[in-house]
């Protein structure tokens, strides 16, 4: 249970502790009586969870060498198809989802029709914080040929029920689904056709779509020469084609995303940038990513510089440096990294200029951005014996990890001052052309 690079504070530590304490998600509370489960069976699964929560608490201080209890190895131990069906529906998250690991593995094929009947239950419109378990139950049923797929394949024909049907048409869709040709066909077509939606389905559809087959994207790139179609499917079809590729589309995607470059929703315009991204940016482009520079909102902004960086070339150079006039921090650490992989020198100036932005006060966070603008002028600038580095440190096990960056603000406000002193005595007289 890796996480990333986190930063090192008080904060943080209590953060961690939070993690490895509640990952279950829930608080230490006894566990329900679970309908359908023995006596004798339900003790069995209370012990389970007391030791699998206690393996939970101590999961930062095991010695690697230790061996993790499995909920689905230990439930396998003692449990029928039936009991597995009816903890799907037991409180205790972990529990629940071992329980539909099996069903959707080693025990699916003692599925009866009871079975799925019972388990059809969690496609019925839940709780939104249950709403989870559709996705469990929709892989599970959509890998069982004989009983799981017809009852799916029902659903999405007949059903009103919109919720049941797109996870119907997930679960015959997904990789690995029991399915044939036909039928995976009528589900994605029908979770395309869900984009639109203006609940959470139209979330769960775009999540299911995943990945695209190249008849799936000519059907989008078809559908959004549209223009009246709602903003929702917008944004959820162009972020499915951003992150594929089909050979032959290249000149019809890219009028997909500019069209989506005039949505009022920034996530719909994000999208689009990282649709162009993936294109590959052009130096004969550079008047639309000129324009793109300005958006109103930053995160679009910060997927075009991302994009121009990837590109490695001298024509990125000039937006770039204009980007290091950004309102968010984060953007200008791209924009300066990006900078300094080109080598590009006439930055320097203007990354001097963001340095003296920086918080010089010590109750005022020093943020990356300007970090990495110090690491690139010093780079940029060949200068030796400036420390703006970024420091990490490795916590924890093989089984609960995180790679701390250590904060140092104090040392990046000394360099800072000390670097702003060297551009004032004479950095501001040499050629930076």
């Amino acid at each position: 249970m890796k996480t990333g690079s986190l930063r090192r504070s008080g904060v943080l530590w209590l953060a961690l502790a939070a993690v490895a304490g509640a990952a279950f998600g829930q608080e230490e509370t006894a566990l329900k009586p679970i309908p359908g489960l023995s006596q004798e069976k339900f003790g069995k699964v209370e012990d389970l969870r007391a030791r699998l929560r206690e393996q939970q608490r101590n999961l930062m201080s095991l010695p690697d060498s230790a061996q993790l209890i499995r909920a689905d190895e230990e439930l396998k131990k003692f449990c029928t198809a039936s009991d597995l069906v009816a903890i799907t529906f037991s409180e205790d998250h972990k529990l629940s989802q071992a329980a539909f690991m099996l069903l959707r593995g080693p025990f699916n094929a003692a599925l009866t029709a009871d079975h799925v009947a019972g388990l059809l239950k969690h496609l019925r419109q839940p709780p939104a914080e249950e709403a989870w378990r559709a996705g469990w139950v929709s892989r599970a049923l959509g890998v069982n040929r004989r009983l799981g797929v017809p009852a799916l394949v029902k659903i999405l024909r007949e059903s009103d029920d919109v919720f049941a049907r797109v996870h119907a048409a997930g679960g015959l869709f997904v990789r690995g689904s029991a399915a044939d040709g036909n039928q995976r066909r009528a589900a994605a077509e029908f979770l395309l056709k869900s984009l639109g939606n203006e609940d959470d389905t139209s979330r769960e559809a775009h999540n299911y779509a995943q990945p695209l087959e190249p008849w799936m994207a000519e059907w989008l790139v078809a559908r959004l020469a549209d223009p009246a179609l709602s903003a929702n499917f917008v944004k959820n079809a162009t972020s499915l084609l951003a992150h594929y590729r089909p050979q032959g589309l290249d000149e019809q995607l890219k009028a997909v995303y500019l069209r989506a470059l005039e949505q009022d929703d920034p996530a719909a315009r994000i999208n689009a940038v990282n649709g162009l991204r993936s294109l590959g940016l052009s130096e004969a482009d550079l008047p639309l990513y000129a324009r793109i520079r300005k958006d109103e909102n930053p995160h679009v902004r910060r997927m075009l510089y991302a994009g121009l960086c990837d590109v490695k070339a001298p024509w990125a150079a000039g937006l770039l440096t204009a980007g290091l006039d950004d309102s968010l921090p984060d953007n200008l650490g791209i924009c300066a990294c990006g900078l300094a992989a080109l080598g590009h020198k006439p930055a320097v100036p203007k990354l001097i200029e963001v340095l003296r932005r920086a918080p010089a006060r010590a109750d005022q966070p020093f943020e990356d951005g300007y970090r990495q603008a110090g690491e690139a002028a010093v780079k940029l600038a060949g200068l030796e014996g400036y420390d703006f580095r970024q420091l990490t440190e490795s916590v924890g096990n093989r089984f609960f990890g995180a790679e701390l960056i250590v904060e140092r603000p104090d040392v990046y406000r000394s360099e800072r001052a000390r670097l702003l002193k060297w551009w004032d005595t004479t950095g501001s007289k040499l050629s930076w052309d």
